[in-house]
């Protein structure tokens, strides 16, 4: 047997068993006994504004975004996703919007074990609440003297029926979001509602209780959390004591502990990209129908100012007319003159000239028209037609009333149009003459 290949195979079975040894040391804690699995969570940033009417803007937290992330994240057989949340607000409707992913990802039937949703909040201000309450725990940082660290913004269109309408309804779906999830619904109304009160205290063993009635009997350590004139704005610390939230460790990787989980494992931020993309594919979508808007009501402008000068460029076709002219004749054949032939001939070409200039400017018309009528399909099957369905069905009216006003002009351009091509076969069957 060569001496060396017996070497060399005895220095692969000696890493082989060094490895082995190693991945049991690595799966076994103290003393061998076996370590828990990695519990693995994903990082889905909601900073910035939430939701925007204005695809200029460099960034925005969409429902898009936010199902793309959640959705790589299942792909990766992640069950746990952590918000790290630090906004302002935005649209309302799009932050409702987001919980309805949230709520349609939660137990989508891509696995056994439904998503786990956590939020670490520096500031969920509004729109922002639809996320914040749609996680199972909340995690809240401190904020030093900044302000509140959960706020709700009221509905204020300046209609104070309509507003209490709205808002009434809107606290009812917020404090049911709240509630499904393991929170108190009385304080999700009473950051909606102005009339709304809320009162906590401390029951026999200790607990605080949170609700919007003051209790009647004496109890310990009553207060008036929110009174009938104001909305209701947690600071961190009211989050904490009033068991709204919990605080926050310093880094997310320290959740694991709070959470009950050994090994706490995180696979990056990846959410911020995917969430980044989305507006950038919405905001370039959007922009596009914009510029599609613009140009229609630039071939419009054009398109209706054709139309008022076709009278004129009809008559101007008319007074060119050769028979309009005095022409020479010698009166010893009868015949025009040479000259007079000759001037015949190019005041013919020049009627024939304007008169293909009518047909030009009717056609252009038609063709803008037609496109016109493309990009307006174009622009409804375009996803940004569906995200900013109101502005765009808006625009889209406008864009239709100014073609019905182009409508009008319809029977005259038609008659034009069968006067000019008449008139030119005429005056080129006649180009020729030499007589009177």
């Amino acid at each position: 047997m060569d001496a060396s290949w017996y070497s060399t195979m005895c220095a692969c079975m000696a890493a082989q068993a060094w490895m082995a040894a190693h991945v049991v040391q690595a799966q076994s804690g103290p003393g061998g006994a076996p370590q828990s699995p990695f519990t693995q969570y994903a990082v889905i940033p909601i900073r910035g504004d939430i939701g925007s009417n204005d695809p200029e803007q460099d960034h925005a937290v969409t429902a898009e975004g936010v199902k793309a992330a959640i959705h790589q994240a299942r792909g990766k057989k992640i069950e746990h996703i952590v918000f790290h949340v630090d906004t302002d607000g935005g649209l309302l409707h799009e932050g409702e919007r987001i919980a309805e992913v949230l709520e349609a990802a939660r137990g989508d039937g891509r696995s056994d074990t439904p998503l786990k949703y956590y939020a670490v909040v520096r500031k969920s201000l509004s729109a922002g609440m639809w996320v914040t309450f749609s996680c199972d725990r909340i995690f809240v940082e401190p904020i030093g003297t900044q302000g509140a660290a959960l706020v709700w913004t009221p509905i204020d269109s300046g209609h104070p029926q309509v507003d209490a309408k709205l808002n009434a309804a809107t606290a009812k779906r917020l404090s049911d979001l709240a509630r499904r999830h393991g929170h108190n619904g009385a304080i999700a109304e009473a950051m909606v509602l102005l009339e709304a009160e809320l009162y906590s205290w401390k029951d026999e063993a200790g607990r605080v209780v949170v609700d919007r009635s003051r209790p009647s009997g004496a109890v310990s350590d009553l207060r008036q959390e929110d009174g009938a004139t104001t909305v209701l704005a947690l600071s961190s610390e009211d989050a904490v004591r009033l068991g709204c939230a919990t605080p926050a460790p310093k880094g997310i990787e320290g959740l694991g502990e709070l959470l009950g989980f050994d090994r706490w494992q995180a696979t990056g931020e990846h959410g911020r990209a995917t969430v980044e993309r989305a507006w950038d594919d919405i905001a370039k979508a959007e922009k596009t129908r914009r510029g599609l808007i613009r140009d229609m009501h630039g071939d419009l402008d054009r398109a209706l100012e054709i139309c008022n000068r076709v009278p004129s460029m009809v008559r101007d076709a008319e007074m060119r007319d050769p028979s309009n002219e005095y022409y020479r004749i010698d009166y010893r054949s009868g015949l025009y003159t040479p000259e007079a032939q000759r001037a015949w001939r190019e005041n013919t070409d020049a009627a024939i000239a304007r008169w293909r200039d009518v047909e030009a400017a009717i056609a252009e018309v038609a063709k803008i028209r037609k496109d016109i009528q493309q990009s307006l399909k174009r622009m409804e099957r375009q996803e940004a037609y569906w995200r900013f369905q109101e502005v765009a069905a808006v625009q889209a009216d406008e864009v239709e009333t100014r073609i019905e006003q182009l409508e009008t002009f319809g029977s005259e351009l038609k008659d034009a149009a069968t006067k000019a091509s008449r008139e030119r076969s005429r005056l080129s069957a006649n180009r020729n003459k030499t007589r009177p």
